[in-house]
């Protein structure tokens, strides 16, 4: 009874963890989905191109009115005042001696004679004229401002002509974004292209298994068969050791290329971004067929949807912007501007409640800065022209490579349909001499391996073939066209 719980329980934490394990049929077009949807590098230029477009958000804002409001509270060491009270007394003294005169004609006029500077009447007249102006005429003195006042205004600066300074960098920010996008769109045929090359290697060791083990089941029966004609004294000994070693040759291989399988699933996973729990099954299989298409198709192709020349392209944008901008310092920067002051009450007198106007500003010298970033700017333009050139050439011989590769795995793949062909007749008429006592165990074996080899061969040049394909269709910026050849699938 207790081995019996033993071995149900046993049962039970197998089957769980069996179950715990789940499965996941996955597509070529399916993992390059996967890919593209869950890799961090790609959501991480997407953040990027969120960040370029908000740069170019603000350097458009640089197009718009500034509107600004300051405030303060002041303190100055004393109150500013406006005192005129010395022309006053100028002013009162001159009048009281006019007032005097006109008294002193009176009085001659009335025969009482004049009043001079010697009478003793002149400066009883002078004070009481005086007098009576220093109580009518008011104190000529005003305090401007006081020694502690708050101020605060609004100010409205509109850029008119900036010489395309202002253009130049909203198109130098959208060059920018645009460039970051194609970046991205690199970054995803990168990522495709690899996506695509892995699942080929899974689909070819997951039937590389299956040939490995199609071989070994042929080998084990060749064992057996030499085994009884051993034991029936029809062969030497030496044969079944052959056959045996044969045997252990094709575990070997077996062995190892299940290996590889691991690894491969290991490597569909991580670019994937699925969990190692999974077990995949791949519902792919490689099926030929033949690409029509010349070199220079290819080569159109590249020249409308790769992203490495659109990237260079915009650098070049880039370049050309910051040139303008450059130049933009040599001609003068106006704009119009506008204030208004929310404390009036604390103005003095000979300051305004508001101002407007234009101002334009000219830099005449400033050490031989500008002409200097004028020719690195007319410089890196040139440069970029040139990497543009570079660019197209390197694209050019990256179409060229892939497809010439592409037609040497095609020439050997088609010629491997023949030799397979005689490779298994071959190894029929060995089996038959074999059992017929006429053949040798060494020929049965050799014509398994020589048909192994021919189908591995086969099987590796067709993957060859479309990962040469997937090159082809990467340089000309759309690896994800290569996914229907493969498999048929759109």
């Amino acid at each position: 009874m207790r081995k019996i719980l033993i071995v149900v329980l046993i049962v039970f934490l197998e089957a769980g963890i069996v179950f715990s394990q789940a499965s996941e049929k996955i597509t070529l077009s399916k993992a390059v989905d996967y890919a593209l949807q869950r890799n961090s590098k790609i959501h991480q230029y997407q953040e990027k191109i969120l960040t370029k477009s908000y740069d170019k958000s603000v350097a458009e804002g640089a197009l718009l009115p500034v509107l600004n409001i300051s405030g303060s509270f002041n303190r100055i060491n004393d109150p500013l005042t406006f005192n005129l009270d010395p022309i006053r007394d100028a002013l009162i003294s001159l009048e009281a001696n006019d007032q005097l005169q006109f008294q002193s004609i009176k009085s001659q006029m009335s025969g009482t004679g004049a009043i001079t500077n010697s009478s003793p009447s002149y400066q009883t007249y002078f004070n009481g004229y005086k007098a009576a102006l220093e109580s009518t005429i008011p104190h000529f003195l005003d305090t401007l401002k006081e020694q502690q006042y708050p101020a605060a205004s609004i100010q409205l600066v509109q850029p008119l002509f900036t010489g395309m300074r202002i253009i130049s960098s909203v198109k130098a920010a959208k060059a920018d974004m645009d460039g970051v996008r194609q970046e991205m769109e690199r970054v995803k045929n990168d990522i495709a292209r690899e996506t695509i090359i892995t699942c080929l290697n899974f689909i070819v060791v997951n039937e590389l298994i299956g040939i490995r083990m199609s071989v070994l089941e042929g080998m084990m029966k060749h064992q057996k068969n030499a085994e009884m004609l051993s034991e029936q004294g029809m062969i030497a000994k030496y044969h079944l050791l052959r056959a045996k070693v044969a045997v252990a040759e094709a575990r070997r291989n077996l062995d190892s290329d299940k290996k590889k399988f691991d690894l491969v699933n290991i490597s569909i996973k991580n670019i994937c971004c699925i969990p190692d729990s999974v077990v995949l099954i791949m519902n792919n299989s490689m099926v030929y067929k033949p690409v029509t298409d010349s070199v220079g198709a290819f080569i159109l192709l590249a020249n409308i949807n790769q992203p490495l020349l659109k990237v260079v392209d915009n650098n070049r944008k880039m370049a050309q912007q910051k040139l303008n901008a450059a130049r933009g310092v040599l001609y003068p920067q106006v704009s119009a501007f506008g204030k208004y002051e929310l404390f009036p009450d604390y103005l003095s007198s000979l300051e305004p409640d508001w101002v407007v106007g234009i101002q334009a500003s000219l830099a005449l010298f400033n050490g031989g800065r500008n002409v200097a970033g004028i020719r690195s700017a007319s410089h890196l333009v040139k440069e970029m022209e040139q990497m543009d050139t570079t660019i197209k050439h390197d694209v050019k011989m990256w179409i060229n490579k892939s497809y010439n590769d592409l037609r040497t795995a095609d020439d050997r793949y088609v010629h491997l349909d023949a030799d397979i062909e005689l490779a298994e007749e071959n190894l029929r008429q060995c089996r038959s001499r074999f059992e017929s006592g006429y053949g040798t165990s060494l020929e049965v074996i050799d014509a398994e391996l020589v048909l192994e080899r021919n189908k591995v061969d086969r099987l590796v040049t067709l993957s060859d073939y479309y990962k040469a394909l997937t090159e082809l269709y990467t340089a000309a910026g759309k690896p994800q066209d290569a996914i229907s050849f493969i498999t048929g699938e759109k």
